[in-house]
């Protein structure tokens, strides 16, 4: 069983494995030592029941990724705020708050002025504040049953969005059904319903603990965060790259509008991550293009090699040699990728740096980052991607006394406009004028190889049906040529395809279409919304492409050409 009370602290470029707890329950309660009790009792031991045995065992040893703790809560009366106290208590964790309403809106359901202070008590430990109902109900209702209408439904939406952005929820429950509308009943049948682990803590007597695994705690996202954390970088390339990502987000003249603590916090929280993540990415694409570079070459060598044993019967057990060797080196190569799994890290990692590096843009504004919210139709697939549990811890990260804020609008939205706007517009514009090259040079290789081959056939047949007398090693040359030139044409197409020039040239293009017309849309920035919003469109084009690239190129598999 872990020892909670001793969790390491993560180095600044590391991240732990963070579980999500959501909460649901009655706002009465007992007032009993036995309930608290209870639900230490469901954080020490009954989630770690809901992972599996090897990831438990994992978990077991004092050198793996250490976990904390989220809570995700409405921070109402009785349960809600019960339970983030008691998560609270451990070392590391952190609260997020989901207001179904406005503050405004939300004090007026709470009994007294000392629970409106637990209230913002407690919301102050928050590391983020979402908040579901925008505009006052007064605002949006005259009448006072559809405001209590309203409030209610506003009530079912927090519980939902809990739900969705919980790993396990923990429910303070009598067992019976919900009195209205957004009830704890409700909301636990709602989280049975997408399989999420329920931890049930009755409410009666003796509190009596019950477990509904759901689909439980995969270990696929705590492997995942230990391979990121466990890649070896030496401190002097990492202090060169976090200084030289420092120095060419800040060493602008219009970096000068910034507030200094919001450069810093980018610089010690997010910044070292980032770099981590960005060399991983690296060094996994490296080895896995020089691997189906290798690859493709040597399938078709391997070809090659067959057509000059069966040509030259004196070269006969040297050229079968050759071909063994290069298939296996094929094997090695494939075995040793998939191995090293670095198609797999590479894909994961720079989904990771990207969100990073656009989360750079709005911490420097003063405002918290965009969360990664997966797609419906994307979720069984990414459900288990750990990429997005580091990037949550990582926010969570972000200082509990940093107030997000926002003044010199317009300072900051032409450092927007320059640093993140115009360079991504200028990088995807470069990036599609040097692949574009890169892929009509192969398609012109592989077509004339194709060409070349047909010219070879064409040519035996011609002289052949003319009884043409020819020497023989032309005839061998020809015959060649016929029989491994195909094979070389399609290493070439394979490494296109490898590659993947092309699609990348198409996307780079619309990327730079996209933000080129949100660059017009937003001529100039004249208040706080008008920022947050670019800031919003800006980073919905940038996870539009990088959802788009993740989910293509992780189907991609390194196959042979011939």
């Amino acid at each position: 069983m872990i020892d909670l009370t001793a969790q390491r602290s993560c180095q600044p470029d590391q991240v732990p494995l963070t579980i999500r707890l959501g909460v649901t329950g009655h706002r009465a309660l007992p007032d009993h030592p036995q309930l608290a009790a209870a639900i230490r009792q469901a954080l020490e031991q009954h989630i770690w029941e809901l992972f599996d045995e090897k990831t438990q065992a994992r978990l077991d040893d004092p050198d793996h990724t250490p976990v904390y703790f989220s809570v995700v809560t409405s921070l109402a009366e009785g349960a809600d705020r019960l339970v983030a106290r008691e998560v609270m208590r451990y070392p590391h964790s952190s609260l997020e708050a989901v207001l179904p309403l406005t503050e405004e809106d939300y004090l007026d359901d709470f009994s007294d002025v000392g629970s409106a202070a637990e209230f913002r008590q407690l919301l102050d430990l928050a590391h983020r504040v979402v908040v579901l109902q925008t505009a006052h109900l007064k605002e949006q209702f005259q009448d006072k049953e559809q405001r209590e209408q309203a409030r209610k439904q506003a009530y079912l939406a927090a519980g939902h969005y809990m739900v969705k952005h919980c790993d396990v929820l923990i429910a303070l429950w009598d067992g019976r059904p919900a009195n209205g509308l957004g009830g704890t009943a409700e909301i636990v049948a709602y989280a049975r319903t997408l399989n999420c682990p329920v931890i049930i803590i009755s409410t009666g007597d003796n509190f009596p603990v019950s477990v509904v695994p759901g689909q439980g705690l995969n270990g696929e996202v705590l492997a995942g965060i230990e391979a990121f954390n466990a890649y070896h970088i030496t401190s002097r390339e990492k202090q060169t790259y976090e200084e030289n990502v420092f120095r060419d987000l800040f060493d602008h003249p219009l970096a000068a509008s910034l507030a200094e603590e919001d450069k810093q916090e980018v610089r010690k929280t997010l910044i070292p991550v980032y770099v981590r993540s960005s060399l991983v990415a690296k060094h996994h694409q490296k080895v896995y293009r020089r691997t189906g570079f290798l690859v493709y070459l040597f399938s078709a060598a391997s070809v090659a090699s067959v057509a000059i044993g069966t040509l030259y019967h004196s070269l006969f057990f040297p050229a079968y040699l050759l071909e063994l060797l290069l298939l296996l080196l094929i094997i090695t190569l494939v075995c040793y990728a998939e191995h090293k799994h670095s198609h797999q890290h590479w894909y994961e990692n720079r989904f990771l740096s990207e969100r990073l590096r656009s989360a750079f843009f709005f911490v420097a504004c003063g405002l918290p980052p965009e969360r990664v919210e997966i797609p419906v139709y994307l979720h069984k697939a990414w459900q288990h991607d750990w990429m997005f549990s580091a990037f949550e811890s990582v926010c969570q990260r972000l200082s509990r006394g940093h107030k997000h804020h926002l003044d010199s609008a317009a300072g900051k939205f032409d450092y927007i406009g320059e640093k993140w706007l115009k360079e991504q517009i200028a990088y995807h514009e470069a990036k599609a004028e040097k692949l574009q090259p890169l892929n009509h040079r192969l398609e012109r290789l592989a077509f004339f190889l194709f060409l070349a081959a047909m010219g070879s056939a064409a040519l035996h047949l011609a002289l052949h049906f003319v009884h043409f007398h020819w020497d023989h090693e032309i005839e061998k040359v020809l015959t060649f040529c016929a029989i491994s030139l195909p094979a070389f044409g399609a290493a070439v197409g394979g490494i296109k395809s490898h590659r993947d020039y092309g699609r990348l040239t198409m996307q780079s293009r619309n990327q730079a279409m996209a933000l080129r017309a949100l660059e017009q849309h937003f001529p100039r920035c004249r208040d706080d919304r008008q920022l947050r919003n670019l800031l919003h469109e800006i980073d919905k084009i940038m996870l539009a492409e990088t959802e788009d690239w993740l989910n293509l190129v992780r189907f991609l598999k390194l196959e042979a050409a011939a």
